[in-house]
């Protein structure tokens, strides 16, 4: 049996909504069995809303080429860390469902160019999510030509695509006006002047991660303090040289931050809370 995990097999009529859970491979030998079961599993193909196909072997390939004919209606693909994707399989795929597909997920796809990308470019108008962590293969014209057709996006994942300019990450903010999730955890370039522009286009950002960014300072934090005024999460750890300066306003407004307070800080703020009668019970 395939190692490949499970594939979600999702539809609805006006009375209920069933969901069975067969492996990927499983399915494709259910549909050697007759031709009645060929065309059954055919025709909840074509229903299929949802594709995940976590990484594990070769052994997917001929499988998933029948489900890239049959699926047209694919809201979901889900297909990190599947080294043994091409594009040439996978931009069929994307082609058949173009006008259907909201989330796509490429994470660490590492044998992808990206050209894969261009049905997104051309054809995925509804597309609200696109995650492309660690996908080295990304060039900065492909994410640039992406900014201007797809403008829609409300979350984006760019984690570790260290080659991404600082140009190019302003190219995005002024296009993606729409981001309510984004994430440059550990890209390179992104530094005060790009949280500048994040703090002036991205005014309905909600959810920002800057793990590892090491070009960050309380000066590019204290824009989006200031600015960011639907911000709920932030993600800092491993940014060296933010401090609490810049930090304590986003805490006043109650932003989720991964990393504690300073319990030096805490101990100064909660000691100038205190009455001055309350001084006396004070030990250090």
């Amino acid at each position: 049996m395939s190692e490949v995990n499970l594939m979600d097999l999702v539809y609805s009529d006006t009375f209920c909504e069933i969901q069975c859970f067969l492996r990927i491979s499983d399915l494709f030998t259910l549909r050697c069995v007759s031709k009645d079961l060929r065309n059954y599993i055919d025709n909840e193909l074509i229903k299929l809303k949802r594709l995940t196909v976590p990484a594990r072997n070769e052994k997917a390939i001929t499988a998933f080429q029948v489900v890239s004919e049959k699926c047209e209606n694919l809201e979901t693909i889900n297909l990190n860390r599947n080294e043994w994707l091409t594009d040439e399989c996978l931009v069929k795929l994307l082609n058949k469902n173009s006008k259907t597909l909201v989330n796509l997920s490429l994470n660490n796809c590492v044998n992808l160019t990206s050209i894969v990308l261009q049905p997104v470019i051309i054809s995925c108008r509804k597309l609200k999510k696109l995650s492309l962590q660690s996908c080295y293969w990304l060039t900065i014209g492909c994410l640039e030509t992406i900014a201007f057709h797809r403008t829609d996006l409300e979350n984006l994942d760019l984690s570790k695509c260290k080659m991404i300019s600082e140009r190019c990450l302003i190219v995005i903010l002024n296009n993606f006006r729409k981001l309510k999730t984004l994430s440059l955890a550990s890209v390179t370039n992104v530094n005060d002047n790009v949280l500048f522009n994040i703090s002036k286009r991205l005014t309905e950002i909600e959810h920002l991660n800057l793990f590892g960014c090491l070009l960050v300072t309380d000066r590019g934090i204290g824009a989006l303090s200031l600015n960011c005024k639907k911000l709920e999460t932030l993600s800092i750890r491993g940014c060296g040289d933010v401090t609490e300066r810049s930090l304590n306003l986003l805490r006043s407004r109650n932003v989720h931050i991964d990393i504690p307070r300073n319990p030096i800080n805490l101990f100064i703020n909660n000691l100038q809370r205190m009455d001055r009668n309350d001084y006396m019970y004070l030990q250090v």
